[in-house]
């Protein structure tokens, strides 16, 4: 009897360690990281001081329009960069819910295949049947 409570405790611990790991593996894999904005940051002022000096330089409307489309230029390239940072993270996420969605559907797979063999296992067993007192007769006859 417990051998028979050591081999269910035993397997228990695998199943939940193994539910762990299963859970922690894709966190741990695609754990995203904070977008950079100290980086956006620096590229914005140095954007806008670079504008500033070139129109600054600027002699005249229609070289003002020139200086203006390169910072819209220059803003628009910064402005696709942070957009794509957020794309990139947001597929992260994605990836690691649909990772641990997977995982815990397998968790919960394998706790009711377990369940369902343990079930199964009780039911096979034989159980001793009552004997009646006629039949103890006839075998001390």
């Amino acid at each position: 009897m417990e051998a028979a409570l050591t081999m269910k405790s035993s397997r228990a611990l695998i199943v939940s360690t193994l539910a762990i790991v299963a859970l922690a593996v894709p966190l741990i894999c695609f754990a995203p990281t904070a977008p950079n904005t100290a980086g956006y940051a620096k590229q914005l002022t140095s954007t806008l001081a670079s504008a500033e000096l070139n129109n600054d330089s600027a002699k005249g409307a229609p070289q003002q329009q020139v200086v203006n489309g390169w910072t819209n230029r220059d803003l628009t390239a910064l402005q696709i960069k942070q957009t794509n940072e957020l794309i990139k993270q947001t597929h992260i996420l994605i990836v690691i819910s649909a990772s641990l969605l997977t995982a815990a559907g397998a968790v919960a797979c394998g706790i009711a295949i377990s369940a369902l063999v343990s079930i199964r296992h009780r039911r096979t067993r034989a159980v001793p049947q009552p004997i009646s007192p006629l039949q103890l007769r006839s075998t001390h006859d």
